[in-house]
């Protein structure tokens, strides 16, 4: 099964789409996604939950699939800021344009992946300042 999760609807057609952590809980059984793509996703959870996120996220992870996260990179935001790349409009138009209730760095995500699925690549988007990074669960 090939999944996106996203608080807003994507033009991304060969994924289904799924905009909530309970329904994607009960429709997806354990081991069954093949590819994953949460797509500012995790933000939309408190700071304190996305541990548990990242646990239900990895649970539903096939053999050799692949785990995509976009999520805005606060360190990208920050220095975009200190070095008034962004002026505080688009600071407040990246930040609150979805349902976020929390920020994360690529640091932080990979910390919480890190045992249970493979690096495969960091990409940063510095247009969008997110960083886009992939893993794969390994056999």
């Amino acid at each position: 099964m090939r999944v996106i999760l996203s608080p807003e609807k994507t033009e991304i057609n060969s994924h289904k789409h799924i905009s909530d952590i309970k329904m994607f809980h009960d429709s997806v059984l354990e081991s069954e996604c093949t590819d994953l793509i949460c797509d500012n996703f995790i933000s939309t959870f408190d700071y304190n939950e996305i541990d548990q996120i990242i646990q239900i996220l990895t649970s539903k992870m096939r053999l050799n699939s692949e785990l995509t996260i976009k999520e805005v990179d606060a360190r990208l935001v920050c220095k975009k800021f200190h070095v008034e790349e962004l002026d505080l409009d688009a600071v407040n138009s990246i930040l609150f344009s979805t349902k976020r209730k929390s920020m994360l760095t690529s640091d932080k995500i990979t910390s919480l992946i890190n045992n249970k699925l493979t690096l495969s690549s960091v990409h940063y988007d510095d247009k969008s300042c997110s960083s886009i990074i992939k893993y794969r669960r390994s056999l």
